[in-house]
């Protein structure tokens, strides 16, 4: 099993300082700001010296506040540039068009490893295979998707978000491709959970294509659904058979009720433009 690891790009920031004798954001320039004219695309020690003037928000208690800004020196090469939209559209293209690296180098780097690569994901989506990497630094979000056989880049930054950017952008690209897509149903208000026979939910259900478990239990009077024994998170009732969970962005819809035992059999989810079908063991 494999996991994504911030801390392996400070390693590779230390490694390249060692490698070229000089400082990170020397070699960034170096070797492909400049290059590229990347002029809205550096490295900052420090905020202010940088100009840097983009607050992020975070919702809390009914209202919007400013996130702190972090020190630097804690972000390094794990998130310490900054961007623009243009410039990361500028960046990507050169990448995956030989201005920045060899071709065998990009195989290797887009060489898929269960789902990882080096330095860039492997995204899927509606027959196409994309690459990029997503990010997340104080409250800024930021997505960054390239598609090569289509020539086509996808690219998202956010300040300030009081949903999931994950479905946002799943729904951005499904509108795209013309796929399914899974738009929240914000005036639709939550039923009272004390109405429902939370027994009736309770189980282990497991994926019809996959190997992906879905357990969904009772804490505290809420009803909870992990993934693989990951991302516990808590469903809101939007009837007796449709609930949601508005921070991860995924909605579960339980069908298939047992007539006798009243349990259900079957749940259907949907998370940004995908959807999956689980059965209960």
């Amino acid at each position: 099993m494999s996991r994504y690891s911030n801390s392996n790009y400070i390693l590779l920031g230390f490694i390249i300082e060692d490698l070229y004798q000089k400082p990170f954001e020397v070699v960034l320039k170096q070797n492909i700001t400049d290059k590229l004219n990347l002029s809205e695309t550096r490295y900052c020690h420090d905020l202010d010296a940088c100009q840097f003037e983009t607050q992020s928000y975070s919702y809390w208690n009914s209202k919007w506040a400013e996130v702190p800004d972090w020190h630097q020196s804690i972000l390094y090469t794990t998130g310490g540039i900054t961007s623009t939209a243009a410039d990361l559209t500028t960046f990507i293209n050169a990448l995956f068009n030989g201005e920045l690296i060899t071709a065998k180098s990009l195989g290797s780097m887009t060489e898929d490893n269960y789902g990882f690569a080096k330095g860039i994901f492997k995204y899927d989506f509606s027959g196409y295979t994309g690459y990029g990497h997503d990010g997340l630094v104080e409250n800024f979000n930021s997505q960054l998707i390239y598609y090569p056989q289509l020539d086509l880049t996808f690219v998202m930054l956010i300040n300030a978000l009081h949903d999931n950017p994950q479905q946002i952008f799943n729904n951005v690209k499904a509108l795209y491709f013309g796929t399914s897509t899974n738009i929240p149903k914000f005036n639709q208000a939550p039923i009272d959970i004390s109405t429902l026979t939370l027994d009736n939910y309770i189980g282990t259900y497991k994926s019809i294509t996959q190997q992906t478990v879905v357990n969904i239990y009772v804490e505290n009077g809420k009803l909870m659904a992990s993934l693989d024994g990951l991302n516990h998170a808590e469903l809101t009732p939007l009837s007796e058979e449709d609930f949601e969970n508005k921070f991860i962005g995924f909605d579960l819809h339980f069908f298939g009720k047992n007539n006798t035992e009243g349990h259900y059999i079957m749940i259907k989810s949907q998370y940004g433009g995908s959807e999956e079908t689980f059965y209960r063991k």
